[in-house]
């Protein structure tokens, strides 16, 4: 097998993985950012939002591209 081919067989390769892992995260949807259907006994519960604060607030952050931030207690 040559050079350019083994580099493109393992790019193809990583590529398909990470496709792969991306599409079964946005399946299972852990945090519910994405809207996915919920199964019973596969991706119908969540973790609670105050157990991982901080990445639900950035990531509920994200979605909503506010203009303005206001930072305090």
């Amino acid at each position: 097998m040559s050079h350019g081919r083994f580099a493109f067989v393992t790019l193809a390769i990583a590529a398909l993985i990470l496709a792969g892992a991306a599409g079964f995260v946005r399946l299972v949807d852990p945090y519910g950012l994405y809207g996915a259907p919920r199964f019973s006994g596969f991706n119908a519960l969540k973790p609670v939002a105050h157990v991982q604060l901080a990445p639900a607030k950035l990531a509920r952050l994200e979605r909503r591209q506010a203009p303005h931030l206001l930072i305090g207690n």
